[in-house]
């Protein structure tokens, strides 16, 4: 709701953040399953797993993030002169 006064594309963040989730986890479950040690399918809420995966989704969220928040985007409607 806050980017949405302040872009047009408020959406693709929305869009961003559900896609990199959904690949990471998937890719976490990938490599769950075909590497013993790398196990972060134990579903334990481990401060490491979390860690992992904020980090691993950074990324793609940033960058979208950028894109969301580019100039040829923002609205002038709420912009001080």
């Amino acid at each position: 709701m806050v980017l949405r006064a302040h872009t047009r594309r408020w959406a693709g963040w929305i869009v961003a953040n559900i896609a990199s989730w959904a690949i990471v986890d998937a890719v976490f479950l990938l490599l769950s399953s075909w590497l013993d040690t790398f196990d972060l399918t134990r579903h334990d809420g481990s401060v490491a797993e979390v860690y992992l995966m904020l980090i691993a989704t950074t990324p793609l969220t940033g960058r979208m993030l950028l894109w969301v928040l580019a100039p040829a985007a923002t609205t002038t409607e709420h912009q001080h002169p």
